[in-house]
């Protein structure tokens, strides 16, 4: 299994790699935490999001913006 995410269009499942197709499946916990860790450490601002990346980054990303404005 990757250490590091490569593009935030994929997830890690076990040892595949799921790429983002018409929708994602369900994430286990450390998936999710990879994903949101992934999110925290190459957050950028809404505008230079891409739509296709995976729905816990733009989560994630969000949740920054929120802690921020607060």
């Amino acid at each position: 299994m990757p250490a590091v995410l490569d593009t935030p269009r994929t997830a890690i499942s076990g040892s595949s790699v799921l790429l983002r197709g018409d929708g994602f499946e369900e994430v286990d916990f450390v998936t999710e935490m990879k994903l949101r860790t992934w999110a925290r450490q190459r957050y950028c601002n809404a505008g230079a999001r891409q739509p296709d990346w995976h729905p816990v980054i733009l989560d994630e990303m969000n949740r920054i913006d929120r802690e921020a404005a607060a």
